[in-house]
């Protein structure tokens, strides 16, 4: 149950460096209260040796999930980070908001989270801020975001946003790589 002076939060994803893991972890540290756990394959052996001596007693590294315990891992935690630097849909991002969890996430995916989380820039001291805000959280307000983080995953038209910024971002590529000639 969220109270007020902490907040654990979750990155279940894959460990590359489009991710930014090391971002959220770095934001984390400097913020008190806050708690980081760690899920995922280590995909970029090279960038996940870079983020290890960042672990410390709030950040942790807890391997990857079955598919099947997605959710439920998820539901463990009171909201979930992912400062990625690019997505072409953030499957992370709609599993934390199926499992009721607030997301913080970059601005650089297809979602715009309103009451459901929190889509920031990829700035340091926003994130900062953004995370005391989590931490210094109060029961209510938590559970109005959790409600509307659940509600959004169930809402057909809020999930078409998304892939629709999806397919509008992929149609733009291939716009401006693929030009048919005569």
């Amino acid at each position: 149950m969220k109270e007020r002076g902490s907040a654990s939060f979750i990155f279940l994803s894959r460990i590359a460096r489009i991710k930014n893991l090391d971002f959220a972890m770095k934001v984390i540290s400097q913020v008190s209260g806050a708690s980081l756990d760690i899920y995922g394959p280590a995909e970029d052996q090279k960038y996940w040796a870079e983020c290890k001596p960042l672990l410390s007693d709030k950040i942790r590294y807890c391997d990857p999930v079955e598919h099947g315990l997605v959710i439920p891992t998820f539901a463990e935690y009171e909201f979930s980070i992912l400062p990625s630097k690019s997505e072409s849909f953030g499957h992370a991002i709609a599993d934390s908001l199926r499992a009721g969890i607030p997301a913080l996430i970059s601005d650089k995916t297809p979602w715009k989270l309103d009451n459901e989380g929190i889509t920031l820039p990829l700035i340091e001291s926003e994130w900062i801020r953004a995370v005391e805000w989590c931490v210094d959280c109060d029961l209510p307000t938590y559970r109005f975001m959790a409600e509307s983080a659940f509600k959004m995953s169930c809402d057909p038209s809020r999930r078409e946003s998304a892939i629709s910024a999806t397919a509008n971002m992929f149609r733009s590529a291939l716009n401006s790589q693929y030009r048919c000639t005569e």
